[in-house]
């Protein structure tokens, strides 16, 4: 009976991963390119929570109550500077935990109170060359989002969602060309080391490959009321077909579409996240339609902010122009993340 299951989920995927794609252009490769991956039309949930549960709460966070607010008071709570370490503290790998599990969370409100006295040194030195650069805003603008960035995180799920947003942001900046040695490094060490699946140029994440196997259960969960197949041994599966699927990849931009699957599957928790019933039930029918029913739209003006500004805007709108081929339509895009070119 379980071997019987097993195989169904795995077929199940395979068909999400080969068939006539919706969004595909958010998600993977699209049908254009000779082979289909198609988006994950999963909505959202924490990986290691019980299935439905994660995005369906909007509870206060729960802060450790042992842990005191204990600041640098040497850095202004407004400044750049403060809310960068804050975020470096956020996207921090935590000791015997999934990075890409958004439930693995940092206990604020001093989210840089892990930072060992030398590292905070150091990042902090950095930060404040950064900050104190004229003409140049890649840091400075986060003052514009961050206390509301700090807000949203009341609601706990979004605390794990802008963590895989800005985990993702951060990978792929420190992975660009033309970004200063100094400045990749420091943004690595924020992020600890990167689980490859695949290596290559590019590679291919276990955090891709999760993200991808999350959203297939639950859609299933979504298409079959009351049933999972969000399983150890289906997941193992699921690793082996979206292996094959990025190996046989025919283009290099569709294989860059897959290793950057994570930024959206982030920004879909968020707008999930914040959506009302009927919003979600728009974002869950866009992403199971094959069609792309262009008048039904879901938008988040924080989100919205946080790409519209640099450093963000230039990742996002350089990752759109390397996932579409030249000289093809602007099918193949895996950020799609608002209209920033």
């Amino acid at each position: 009976m379980q071997s019987k299951f097993l195989v169904g989920s795995t077929a199940f995927l395979a068909i999400l991963l080969c068939g006539t794609p919706a969004y595909s252009q958010d998600w993977g490769y699209d049908s254009d390119t000779g082979n289909s991956v198609e988006e994950l039309k999963a909505a959202p949930q924490a990986l290691s929570a019980p299935p439905a549960k994660s995005l369906h709460h909007k509870g206060k966070e729960k802060e450790n109550p042992k842990q005191k607010a204990v600041f640098d008071k040497a850095v202004s709570k407004s400044s750049a500077q403060y809310a960068w370490l804050q975020l470096f503290g956020l996207v921090a790998p935590l000791a015997g935990s999934d990075p890409s599990d958004p439930s693995a969370l940092p206990s604020g409100p001093d989210y840089s109170s892990s930072m060992s006295a030398e590292q905070k040194k150091r990042f902090s030195a950095f930060l404040h060359k950064k900050c104190s650069e004229p003409g140049d805003n890649s840091y400075k603008s986060i003052v514009t989002y961050w206390p509301e960035l700090e807000k949203a995180f009341s609601v706990e799920d979004h605390k794990g969602n802008y963590r895989l947003l800005f985990r993702s942001l951060l990978r792929m900046r420190a992975e660009s060309t033309g970004v200063p040695a100094e400045e990749r490094g420091i943004l690595l060490e924020a992020l600890g080391p990167e689980r490859i699946a695949i290596k290559g140029e590019p590679s291919l994440s276990e955090d891709a490959i999760k993200a991808y196997s999350d959203m297939a259960c639950f859609l299933y969960e979504q298409n079959h009321p009351g049933k999972t197949i969000d399983a150890d041994d289906n997941r193992k599966l699921f690793d082996l077909v979206i292996r094959d699927k990025f190996k046989n990849a025919p283009a290099f931009a569709d294989r860059l579409a897959m290793s950057f699957f994570p930024i959206n599957w982030a920004k879909f928790r968020i707008l999930y996240t914040d959506a009302s019933e009927e919003e979600r039930q728009v974002l869950v029918k866009k992403l199971g339609s094959a069609e792309k029913n262009e008048g039904a739209t879901v938008s988040n003006a924080l989100l919205e902010k946080v790409l519209s500004l640099p450093p963000w805007k230039e990742v996002v709108v350089k990752a759109n122009k390397l996932t579409r081929p030249v000289g093809q339509k602007a099918e193949v895009r895996a950020l799609k993340l608002g209209e920033t070119q």
